[in-house]
């Protein structure tokens, strides 16, 4: 996963979900913050999108094998 960009851009071999976790923790986010916060941007993406799709797919639709990254596919 490294190698598709999901390494810290501050901090060379460690992961973004690390980072996330340790700033989740230091400004106390609690698991349920970060979903409430997660589902409101989801909201605000769709209403302003107006339900329109890319590429003959739908923008939520990310679990096809379209989506997936070429490194994933091989």
């Amino acid at each position: 996963m490294m190698m598709d960009g999901l390494e810290d851009a501050y901090e060379v071999a460690r992961s973004m979900g690390d980072f996330g976790e340790a700033t989740a923790e230091a400004y106390q986010f609690t698991r349920k913050d970060q979903d409430a916060y997660a589902m409101e941007t989801l909201t605000r993406a769709r209403k302003a999108g107006g339900g329109r799709r890319v590429q003959g797919r739908n923008r939520a639709d990310h679990g096809d094998r379209k989506s997936r990254s070429a490194h994933d596919r091989q």
